[in-house]
C-alpha cells in the first residue's frame, strides 16, 4: 500500500526529480567562476599583449602540462616556442623568457 501511494503522489516524484539535479547548480557555479578567473587573468592582467601560449598566461602549470600530458621535455619545448613566438615570450603568469 505504501508503494502505491508513493508512485501515485506527484509531490514525492518531484522530490526525486529535484534530488537528481542537485549537483547541477554547484557544478555550473564552479565552472562559471573558473571561466571568470581565467578571463580576468588573461585580459585584465595585460598578459594577452605578450606572445606565448595562452595556457601559460592564465596558469602556472604550463611546464607540468608539457612534461606530463604531452610527454615532452620542457627545454626542447622552449626552443620550439622561441622559434614560433620570437626572442621574448611569456612562459608563465609572471615569467618572461628572452632568447640569446
Amino acid at each position: 500500500m505504501v508503494a502505491s501511494i508513493r508512485s501515485e503522489s506527484p509531490i514525492w516524484q518531484n522530490q526525486v526529480d529535484a534530488a537528481r539535479w542537485t549537483w547541477v547548480l554547484p557544478l555550473l557555479a564552479t565552472s562559471l567562476s573558473l571561466l571568470w578567473i581565467l578571463v580576468q587573468r588573461y585580459y585584465r592582467a595585460g598578459l594577452s599583449k605578450f606572445p606565448g601560449p595562452a595556457l601559460a598566461a592564465v596558469s602556472g602549470f604550463y611546464k607540468t602540462y608539457v612534461e606530463v600530458f604531452q610527454q615532452g621535455c620542457f627545454v626542447h619545448k622552449l626552443e620550439e616556442l622561441h622559434a614560433k613566438y620570437g626572442k621574448i615570450m611569456l612562459r608563465s603568469q609572471s615569467l618572461f623568457l628572452a632568447a640569446h
